[in-house]
């Protein structure tokens, strides 16, 4: 638990350490509770990391050293953990309850995460968690929601002032920010008069492709509609915070082990505006390639395209250079690997760019 005035202060959600970054606003990804995000997030730079505040969504599976992991790579730094998934798989919210007290345990400032009109036994073990590790709790609420969300908050008996509300616009791929954006801002507008009173408020949608079947083999241009709709919204409400899912897909299940073995091998690479994603083969069948190979091959594209700009210290881009400059079984990484460096990239990339 923590042990001091001091430590609660430094816990508290979204809005933690703008105050030593000088900026106006956060990001906050939602992430997988997988190591590729852990490893990601351990080779931020400071200044990076001092301006996120990651939620990790619990899995089928997790590491039996996540907790352990998680504070090594996100030392002293606040944390939420959003159990609502793995609950309604196994109608129980005991893997939430276990996870979250290991974080704890581990060290890890941690406060939970619920949706308006949660139910089951996960709204009871939130309400457990309450408090624990770290001030405070984060109410997520679908866009079309968002009127009922105090209301709602006030039934579980926790108060606005001490929540972060992240408001979901959902996956919004397929449609333009220019036809989207007004209808966030009309919702947002029929509610300004209670948006002071929470903590925080963050706006979170997606937009990464789930796989690779849309697009065309070798170089697609594929736009991060989610970063274009905050853009087009963050002028008329100058707290309203980033977010989104990082570089994958906002859905939560497994796909299937054959479907697994039969993927295509296909980086993402975030840039200002877009993803830049290069579609590889299959390592299976006749015209499969193994990873190893695409890997190395991708590196060296990507580093010789001119949408490659590094970003200052960013890990990511150095660990693309030095995959490109290497050859050979187990030098050019795996799928793991490829989700630390592109979710490193692209969280440098909408640090360097949020104001």
């Amino acid at each position: 638990m923590l042990s001091s005035e001091s430590d609660r202060k430094r816990a508290v959600g979204v809005t933690t350490n703008l105050g030593q970054t000088g900026k106006q606003f956060q990001y906050v990804p939602i992430l997988k509770a997988k190591s590729g995000e852990l490893e990601a997030l351990s080779n931020l730079q400071p200044n990076e990391k001092l301006r996120i505040f990651p939620i990790f969504q619990i899995m089928s599976k997790v590491s039996a050293t996540f907790a352990t992991d998680l504070n090594a790579a996100w030392a002293g730094l606040p944390v939420a953990l959003d159990g609502a998934f793995r609950s309604a798989s196994d109608s129980s919210a005991l893997a939430f309850t276990a996870l979250f007290n290991l974080l704890g345990n581990a060290g890890v400032a941690v406060i939970p995460v619920i949706d308006v009109g949660a139910v089951g036994p996960y709204p009871t073990a939130v309400a457990a968690a309450l408090n624990l590790y770290g001030p405070g709790l984060v109410l997520r609420v679908p866009l079309e929601l968002l009127g009922s969300a105090a209301q709602w908050l006030g039934q579980f008996g926790y108060p606005t002032q001490d929540t972060d509300l992240l408001i979901d616009a959902g996956h919004v791929a397929d449609f333009s920010p220019g036809l989207l954006a007004p209808v966030v801002i009309g919702a947002l507008q029929q509610n300004a008069a209670t948006l002071p009173g929470w903590r925080s408020v963050t706006l979170v949608s997606s937009s990464a492709p789930k796989d690779a079947g849309s697009l065309n083999p070798g170089p697609n241009v594929v736009p991060r509609r989610c970063w274009q709709l905050w853009n087009a919204v963050a002028p008329s409400f100058p707290e309203l915070h980033f977010g989104d899912h990082g570089v994958l897909h906002r859905d939560l299940t497994e796909p299937p082990g054959y479907a697994m073995a039969n993927a295509t091998v296909t980086p993402r690479y975030a840039l200002p505006n877009d993803w830049f994603i290069r579609k590889g083969v299959t390592t299976r069948g006749v015209r499969g390639q193994h990873m190893t190979v695409q890997y190395h091959g991708h590196a060296q594209a990507l580093i010789a395209h001119a949408s490659f700009g590094p970003m200052p210290g960013c890990w990511g881009d150095q660990r693309i250079q030095q995959i490109a400059g290497q050859a050979g079984v187990g030098s050019s990484g795996n799928r793991e690997t490829w989700v630390s460096i592109a979710f490193n990239r692209h969280a440098s990339v909408v640090c360097n760019h949020l104001p």
